[in-house]
């Protein structure tokens, strides 16, 4: 049990360090201050709850190790190779920085896309604000639930959404469907100077009501990239390999 136990330790570690070493080409000097930034991001949240208890739960044991033995008396006995190669795998990932991140209205389409878009650039991540419904699919709702930062209260979402928009190196925005908030994150997008690294999801004839919305409080959305739905897929993931 003891070397299974460091096996799975070891094999966590690997995998971590897998999913961040494209975050390292991606971000240069900065990607450990932006997975501080991540952890800022969901602290409050459930999420970030869920860190802090898996870091206590961890140090817990690594005391029972180390300096207070009794300790074991209270806790299941798991080898602290287990415990700390969950605790890394769930940290690690959750303060992994995006790659890309995809804002967009809760519609079922909208949420298919993200799947979508999650799968093609694996290990790389997708970060979204999508609340759950009808078209996540019962084998992708744990992709859906690790990379939804649709948390805590929902007049969170601007600060969160303006986060991510400053850091993220691709951002993607579904404009299919007009609603205030995407809206208003373009013309977050065209204030903060964000059009070269911006793809807007459009229809199969060009149909974008969220950027004609936008419009009426932006000076102009036509440095905007135009992507149709049905080659955003193909495209990010064109631009993530090339990044690589």
């Amino acid at each position: 049990m003891q070397q299974i136990s460091y096996l799975f330790l070891v094999a966590t570690v690997v995998g971590i360090l897998i999913f961040w070493l494209p975050v390292f080409r991606l971000y240069g000097d900065n990607p450990l201050r932006m997975g501080w930034k991540m952890w800022r991001l969901q602290s409050g949240s459930w999420h970030g709850v869920f860190m802090s208890w898996s870091l206590d739960f961890a140090l817990v044991y690594v005391l029972k190790e180390t300096v207070w033995p009794s300790l074991g008396n209270f806790l299941p006995p798991i080898p602290i190779c287990f415990v700390l190669g969950g605790v890394f795998a769930f940290v690690g990932y959750s303060c992994l920085p995006p790659t890309v991140v995809f804002l967009a209205a809760s519609q079922p389409e909208q949420r298919i896309l993200a799947v979508e878009l999650v799968s093609a650039i694996s290990p790389c991540r997708v970060i979204f604000l999508l609340s759950e419904g009808v078209g996540i699919g019962v084998y992708n709702h744990d992709d859906f639930s690790r990379n939804n930062l649709r948390l805590g209260k929902d007049e969170d979402w601007r600060k969160i959404v303006h986060l991510l928009i400053d850091m993220s190196p691709i951002i993607v925005v579904d404009t299919r469907v007009a609603t205030p908030p995407v809206s208003e994150e373009v013309i977050r997008i065209i204030s903060t100077n964000s059009f070269g690294k911006t793809l807007c999801v459009v229809g199969s004839h060009g149909e974008s009501p969220a950027l004609d919305q936008a419009m009426q409080s932006a000076s102009s959305t036509d440095s905007l990239t135009r992507i149709p739905a049905e080659q955003v897929v193909s495209v990010v993931r064109g631009i993530v390999k090339r990044r690589h």
